[in-house]
């Protein structure tokens, strides 16, 4: 008879399949959009005005007199233009076309990211394809155009506005960071989310004042004169931090009436966020909690030998996570000085990947040497990897589609490549920490491998503070956290029916490098 686990992860995973049907008929629907690649091989996707579904074919072009304004959306950094479609489907209903890139390194881009990221510029091209070619659209009016970025985004859509003085206006949300242009930028808007690090919520007002001419700006007042394109002003949202801040209705709402403002439009009622892929892709997510029990189910039954394994040992489990502790942090100096990883072609995963890879040969050391390391629940290789091999391409196409409003999770061939070798390099740490933590029963496993990942972040943390771990990746954390939940989730229930370690260790390794490879800008 099927355990009560199992019947509610197949229930799960059907209405899964249903959300996947529903969330692609909202994908094709919606405002009239159509993927394009730009020159430069600069990846696409342009939104035009309007909420009635037209799908992926922009038609005839409308008479000049009735095209509508146009914005560039440049996202941030280790993000894509799939992160800020909501965003750009609700300026296409408050009547603006928009223009989404994946800038070099991001995305389906597969131009590599340079790692000149702290200037300013290094975006401009990327930009200024998107710009050109709605200059020249015959759907758009090229003779109206703003550029609207978010985080790294916003720094390029400042850097730009400084040096187009035939950019309308622009919006920096979350970002921005300096004015070394020869123009003024026209009708700049600065938003900041109030769950924003200081850092980015000070240069906001830093940047208005300098702008303003006044010694501090005032939140929420509007400083010199729109219709001249000298207004300055910048607004927190309130309840929205650096990632939601995008999808956020009233963030949404003061973007667009800045452009109404800045085009000199004239609007009824108040525009918000108008997308509602949001709400089905969260439920997929919540849906996707449940069936990792049973995919865990059947990859713990796939691995597990003709004997049960006895289970593991608790002891030694607080001494484990000493150990993981201790690993993390002292490993951490081997890339202050240098960067032992610049093979590694991930902006950021050049350091966090080796830290992590260092760590787990130093841990397996340690185990070798002290006499330690526990092979029994290592048996049946191939029976591990053929049950993780299982769980990864369910994992794939079951998460995939999830990512339309998120992320794009499908892999172009330079990514796959890169994640395979993040994955035999994160083998090593994943061998490790389950071999220290992945003990006692079921329930003990989980809480002592959750203190564990814990302790990950706080390592990282730990890194970051000393300057050997780049700040950015302090955004990426609440990522990896529930990452780092969904593992734990689905390798407890493999732990708990097979009391095998090698598909946990296979799954994790996998998992995180898929996550890492889909993300991260590639160098190639």
């Amino acid at each position: 008879m099927r355990s009560p686990r199992s019947i509610v992860s197949l229930v799960a995973l059907a209405l899964l399949l249903l959300v996947h049907l529903r969330l692609g008929t909202l994908e094709r629907g919606g405002p009239v959009h159509a993927e394009l690649e730009l020159d430069g091989g600069v990846p696409a996707t342009l939104t035009l005005p309007g909420e009635s579904s037209g799908g992926r074919t922009l038609g005839e072009p409308p008479p000049r007199e009735e095209r509508a304004p146009a914005v560039v959306l440049v996202h941030g950094f280790s993000s894509d233009r799939a992160g800020l479609s909501v965003l750009a489907r609700s300026l296409a209903v408050a009547g603006y076309a928009v223009l989404s890139i994946d800038v070099r390194g991001h995305g389906s881009n597969r131009n590599s990211f340079t790692a000149a990221r702290g200037r300013s510029d290094f975006l401009l091209g990327d930009v200024a394809a998107a710009v050109d070619h709605l200059r020249v659209s015959p759907w758009v009016d090229g003779q109206r155009i703003a550029v609207v970025g978010h985080s790294m985004g916003a720094s390029a859509a400042l850097a730009y506005g400084e040096r187009d003085p035939g950019v309308d206006a622009l919006v920096m949300i979350s970002g921005g960071w300096s004015l070394s242009g020869t123009h003024r930028p026209a009708n700049a808007l600065f938003l900041y989310a109030s769950g924003d690090p200081e850092r980015i919520r000070t240069r906001a007002a830093e940047l208005t004042a300098r702008l303003a001419g006044v010694e501090h700006a005032t939140p929420g007042e509007i400083y010199g004169e729109i219709e001249h394109d000298t207004a300055v002003r910048h607004v927190e949202i309130s309840g929205a931090d650096h990632v939601t801040i995008v999808s956020n209705s009233d963030a949404i709402a003061e973007i667009a009436d800045w452009l109404d403002r800045s085009f000199d439009i004239q609007r009824e009622g108040r525009a918000g966020r108008s997308d509602p892929r949001g709400a089905v892709v969260l439920l997929g997510f919540a849906l996707l909690l449940f069936v990792l029990p049973g995919l865990g189910d059947v990859a713990g039954r796939l691995a597990a030998s003709a004997e049960a394994r006895p289970e593991r040992s608790r002891a030694g489990g607080g001494a484990g996570l000493l150990l993981v502790a201790g690993g993390l942090v002292a490993t951490l100096p081997i890339f202050a000085a240098g960067n032992p990883g610049a093979l590694i072609p991930f902006e950021v995963g050049d350091i966090t990947i080796p830290h992590f890879a260092v760590t787990g040969v130093m841990l397996l050391t340690l185990l070798a040497l002290g006499g330690r390391l526990d092979r029994s629940p290592l048996s049946d290789v191939g029976a591990g990897a053929v049950a993780a091999g299982v769980v990864l391409f369910a994992l794939y196409f079951l998460m995939t589609p999830l990512g339309v409003v998120v992320h794009r999770l499908s892999l172009t061939p330079e990514r796959a490549a890169g994640g395979l070798a993040l994955m035999v390099l994160l083998v090593p740490f994943a061998l490790a920490f389950n071999l220290l933590l992945r003990r006692g029963s079921t329930l003990e496993s989980v809480l002592l491998c959750l203190g564990g990942r814990a302790i990950v972040v706080v390592a990282t943390l730990i890194g970051i503070a000393m300057g050997v771990i780049p700040s950015v990746v302090s955004l990426m954390l609440p990522l990896l956290s529930f990452v780092f939940v969904q593992i734990e989730i689905l390798c407890g229930s493999i732990y708990a029916t097979s009391r095998s370690l090698i598909p946990c260790v296979i799954v994790e390794a996998g998992w995180l490098a898929w996550i890492f490879a889909a993300v991260l800008p590639v160098r190639i």
